[in-house]
């Protein structure tokens, strides 16, 4: 008698096999916009500036927009029901990246003040030049010769 082990455990015979979650096959409509996002991610991670993520979000839902509308319309969010990884899954991970490089920023505004190093140079002041009066106008200081 062959042990039910076997079949349970041996992945060639599984009816239901596991899939790899880090190896997604896109879409021909959703290619583009992975290859898209997998740039602006690179450019966001060199310099994750408030102003850089705010532009990059706006630039996802700009583009994820016209990749929408010139998909076929099995592969839209309303009318694809999950049967394939499409746009709206793309956008979603590539909006999530984006909001792991803010989070990961922290919030600037609420992070202790830190020290301002001052330095300690010390100027030594000129001496001042003799007084000169033009047309009544006193320049510099009166000195006193006594």
């Amino acid at each position: 008698m062959v042990d039910i082990n076997f079949w349970v455990n041996n992945p060639d015979f599984r009816l239901f096999k596991e899939e790899d979650p880090d190896h997604v096959e896109w879409c021909r409509f959703s290619e583009n916009l992975v290859a898209w996002g997998a740039t602006l991610l690179d450019r966001l991670t060199q310099d994750p500036t408030p102003d850089n993520i705010t532009l990059g979000i706006a630039e996802l839902w700009i583009r994820y927009r016209i990749y929408y509308y010139k998909a076929e319309k099995d592969h839209r969010a309303e009318t694809n029901l999950d049967n394939h990884p499409c746009l709206h899954q793309a956008m979603m991970e590539i909006g999530d990246k984006i909001d792991d490089l803010r989070a990961a920023r922290g919030i600037r505004q609420l992070e202790p003040p830190q020290p301002v190093a001052r330095s300690l140079v010390q100027v030594e002041a000129e001496p001042m030049a003799a007084t000169e009066e033009i047309t009544g106008i006193i320049i510099g200081e009166r000195r006193s010769d006594s």
